[in-house]
């Protein structure tokens, strides 16, 4: 037994200094050139806790333009109203999404006769993010906009969370925004304690700690794994093994949300009365809503087409859906980053318009 101890111990001590050496040897030749090592040290910041990972962001000088403060809703709409005090008369396209509908909102611009655009996003922006954007702009519009709502596919799963945070490990980007679900026919709503980039920097008294177990108990996609032990970020295996384990607890959790009945249900049904929702007011205050359905991924059991076609026809809100367009499974209609090509973005730009001249005649 005591030997058997002894070589646990020495392997132990052995694996901590090839550990160590690793580490040491891809700190000290990194930004050298060499691929092989560059591609180690990407690999293994890929699996730095989050906390880890919002330090290095904060790392320099953080400003409104920055990453770190990219997207968070009250810094939107606040611009928001700022440029409303000084945009032409007149009635706009207003579009609440992600990059990939600014990206088609931008091409639809480049037409002739277009409305002038104004566009509220975040990155990856999920459904429960841009209706948040889109309800809390509502001083800010006018009668006779066109109002445009974005939901992306590959981030439908986002409205069970408070954060991209939760469940986009490799690129935990902080802004925060409310999970809506369904109680007794309505939509209710949870607001994150976590508001501001500022706070997130800084948090004043508790806050970090009601953020986070606010984070553990209502968030689907966290795990505390992803923020654990940030003091062994510069461990090569312990970084390995924490994306691994992370990465794969989310994929499951993805996975289920749309296999298993009750997460699908849910997920659907909110689904379905946040579109609603949306067209009901935006034509209560003399608006036209427009709904783009962005298939950018062919994902098993994610046809928003299925989802949401019914309930839009139903509720008689005009919507283009990008894949009756660009099949999202034929992937050179798309850039490596997995945004559209701008000839994509023109081609949609050309539905869009098209649909908004229907509603508005």
């Amino acid at each position: 037994m005591k030997n058997a101890l002894s070589m646990l111990s020495l392997t132990l001590i052995a694996l901590i200094a090839m550990d160590a050496a690793l580490a040491s040897l891809i700190w000290a030749a990194r930004g050298s050139g060499v691929g092989v090592v560059e591609k180690a040290h990407q690999r293994f910041q890929l699996g730095k806790s989050v906390p880890g990972k919002l330090a290095d962001m904060t790392a320099v000088p953080v400003t409104r333009k920055s990453l770190f403060a990219a997207g968070w809703p009250g810094e939107v709409i606040s611009r928001s109203a700022s440029l409303r005090e000084s945009e032409a008369d007149g009635p706009h396209v207003r579009a609440y999404g992600m990059s990939f509908l600014n990206f088609m909102t931008r091409a639809y611009a480049e037409t002739q006769g277009a409305l002038p655009i104004d566009l509220h996003a975040g990155p990856g922006g999920p459904l429960n993010y841009v209706f948040a954007l889109f309800r809390d702009d509502r001083e800010n519009r006018q009668a006779g906009d066109v109002v445009v709502l974005g939901v992306l596919a590959s981030t439908l799963h986002g409205a069970m969370s408070f954060s991209n945070r939760s469940w986009l490990f490799d690129q935990p980007l902080p802004l925060t925004y409310p999970i809506f679900a369904i109680e007794d026919g309505a939509i209710t709503e949870m607001q994150p304690v976590m508001t501001d980039w500022r706070d997130q920097i800084s948090p004043p008294d508790d806050l970090q700690t009601r953020w986070m177990d606010q984070l553990r108990r209502h968030d689907l996609f966290y795990t505390d794994l992803a923020y654990a032990a940030p003091v062994l970020d510069a461990s090569p295996f312990v970084s390995s093994i924490r994306r691994a384990v992370v990465k794969k607890t989310i994929n499951r959790r993805k996975t289920d949300l749309l296999s298993d009945p009750a997460k699908r249900s849910r997920l659907i049904t909110l689904t379905r009365a946040i579109l609603a929702e949306f067209g009901r007011m935006a034509r209560e205050d003399g608006q036209t809503p427009l709904v783009v359905l962005i298939q950018d991924q062919a994902i098993p059991g994610l046809d928003l087409q299925d989802i949401a076609g019914g309930v839009l026809r139903d509720n008689g809100i005009a919507y283009l859906n990008t894949a009756d367009i660009i099949d999202p499974a034929d992937r050179t209609w798309f850039k490596p980053d997995l945004h559209f090509i701008p000839a994509a973005d023109k081609i949609l730009a050309a539905g869009m318009k098209e649909v908004i001249e229907r509603e508005r005649n």
